[in-house]
């Protein structure tokens, strides 16, 4: 099964080898190959299955959480000049943004649980919304980030709370001389906790 939770390096990579005189055709024939495959699967309103098998049918039905191209596309699209690439991140994330987004639903940022409204979800969409707000000055995208940037601080300890407790065994489980302070939530229902959210601190600022 082929997801679409891809990270979206490739394109920085391409950049910074560029910018030492170097290239990697290859690398940008991947992109160029992966864009291809987006625009020839997104529906026509930005729509994006969870997950494909390697025919190219659909393995998981979810379109919660497409927005992950777009970062992929719009990134590519500075790196290669082509404006279509742009046009379909933005696509994908007007789709993701007017169907669950702009109502506070953040899903399917983790990739056994499709459902599950999560800090993941919101912080792959607000790198993607910088992004498209970096590539295009449109105010709609930077609007955007600023939602999922608030719903995903919502996740986030500001205070310290004592970990004191220990478990069965007797033994604490936690580092009681260390702050939970910048923890953040792992899910809804769920008390532990993970720095997860440290990989976002650009994007916060």
């Amino acid at each position: 099964i082929y997801t679409l939770s891809l990270h979206d390096a490739l394109p920085i990579s391409l950049d910074s080898v560029r910018s030492r005189g170097q290239d990697e055709p290859g690398w940008l024939a991947w992109c160029t190959g992966y864009a291809r495959w987006l625009a020839d699967h997104a529906g026509p309103d930005g729509s994006l299955h969870r997950a494909y098998y390697l025919d190219g049918q659909v393995a998981d039905d979810a379109v919660n959480d497409g927005i992950h191209a777009a970062t992929f596309l719009a990134r590519l699209a500075r790196s290669t000049g082509e404006p279509g690439y742009l046009a379909l991140a933005e696509r994908i994330a007007g789709y993701a943004w007017a169907n669950f987004h702009s109502a506070g639903r953040f899903l399917g940022g983790t990739l056994e649980n499709p459902n599950c409204c999560d800090r993941e979800a919101a912080s792959i969409a607000l790198r993607a919304y910088l992004t498209l707000h970096a590539e295009t000055g449109r105010p709609r995208w930077r609007h955007a980030a600023q939602v999922a940037g608030d719903f995903c601080a919502t996740w986030v300890l500001g205070w310290d709370i004592p970990m004191g407790a220990a478990d069965a065994s007797g033994q604490p489980f936690y580092d009681q001389t260390a702050s939970s302070a910048g923890l953040a939530l792992i899910t809804l229902g769920f008390s532990a906790v993970d720095t997860y959210l440290s990989r976002h601190v650009g994007d916060f600022l």
